[in-house]
């Protein structure tokens, strides 16, 4: 008796399916026609079964942050904050200071160059309390830290 190998392609009669993608995730199946009996023939074998969903994850690059190494100091504060960050890439940096109600208090837009930064931000005219400091770099990613004022 001779031992050959046989490769299973995966092939059925489909009679429905589906194809939908969440995220970053395929989902496809296939309902196939029922097999009554095993059938073997040269090239192929036909075995009684069903059809198994095929399942794909595509893979997610992750995106580099546009800034590193965020800090707020001093924290609390009572007449001025400093910001220091690294900043990956060149662009336009805006900094949000908002109160605990939500309201933006003060803002302020810079163009600044990739590399390590540091910004200072008066409070004497803030009332005490809890506050949000955010760092958007190119309109589009935020950075926040709370910052209490003393």
């Amino acid at each position: 008796m001779c031992a050959q190998e046989i490769v299973l392609e995966r092939q059925v009669v489909g009679s429905t399916g589906y194809d939908r993608q969440t995220g970053n995730t395929i989902f496809q199946y296939t309902v196939g026609e029922a097999a009554v009996a095993t059938l073997m023939q040269p090239t192929f074998l036909f075995t009684q079964g069903f059809q198994q969903p095929q399942v794909t994850v595509s893979s997610h690059i992750p995106q580099l942050p546009d800034l590193t190494d965020f800090i707020v100091f001093p924290n609390p504060a009572i007449s001025y904050t400093t910001i220091r960050f690294t900043l990956v890439v060149p662009g336009s940096v805006r900094f949000i200071l908002v109160n605990n109600a939500g309201q933006i208090v003060y803002s302020e837009d810079r163009d600044a160059a990739a590399g390590q930064l540091e910004y200072r931000i008066p409070l004497e005219q803030y009332a005490s309390g809890l506050y949000y400091l955010v760092v958007s770099v190119n309109s589009s990613k935020k950075y926040t830290q709370k910052l209490i004022i003393q």
